[in-house]
C-alpha cells in the first residue's frame, strides 16, 4: 500500500510539472519501495538521471516532488498505517521513534516501536486482568 500511495504521488507531481515519463518513474519509485533503506535512494537517483537527461531545466522542481512524496509517506501514511496495526496513535508513535533515536541512535528507531508496543499490550493485559472479579472455585 505505502509503494503504491509514493509511487501515485510522484507520478502525479511529476505530471503537474509536465516531465517525459512520469508514469514510469512513479512505477520504478513504488517497486524500488521494496527494497530496504535503500529503495527510496535507488528511486530518488532514477527520476534525478532521467530528468536531468530529458528536462534540465526541471531537475530542482523533480527533486522537490520526489522528497517532498518520500516526506509526506513517512511522516503520514507509516505512521497512520503502523497505528493501525499496533493501535497505537500515530503522534504517539512519533513520539516513540523520536525518543529511541534520541536515546539509542538508529538501533533505537529500530527498536523503540516494537518495544514499546509490546509493553503496551502486557499492560493491556495486566489491566484486564485486574479488572475482572476473581470467581471462587464451588468445587
Amino acid at each position: 500500500i505505502l509503494s503504491l500511495i509514493v509511487g501515485v504521488m510522484v507520478w502525479i507531481g511529476l505530471w503537474i510539472l509536465g516531465i517525459d515519463y512520469s508514469p514510469a518513474l512513479g512505477a520504478v519509485t513504488a517497486v524500488s519501495q521494496f527494497i530496504p533503506i535503500v529503495g527510496p535512494f535507488i528511486s530518488g537517483l532514477a527520476v534525478v538521471i532521467i530528468t536531468l537527461a530529458l528536462q534540465p531545466d526541471k531537475l530542482l522542481w523533480a527533486i522537490v516532488v520526489f522528497i517532498a512524496a518520500q516526506m509526506i509517506l513517512n511522516t503520514v501514511f507509516v505512521n497512520w498505517i503502523q497505528g493501525k496495526y499496533m493501535q497505537i496513535h500515530p503522534a504517539v508513535i512519533m513520539v516513540i521513534l523520536m525518543v529511541g533515536g534520541f536515546v539509542a541512535g538508529f538501533w533505537g528507531m529500530i527498536l523503540a516501536l516494537p518495544v514499546a508496543a509490546t509493553i503496551w499490550e502486557i499492560f493491556k493485559y495486566y489491566r484486564t486482568q485486574q479488572q475482572q472479579p476473581e470467581t471462587a472455585d464451588l468445587t
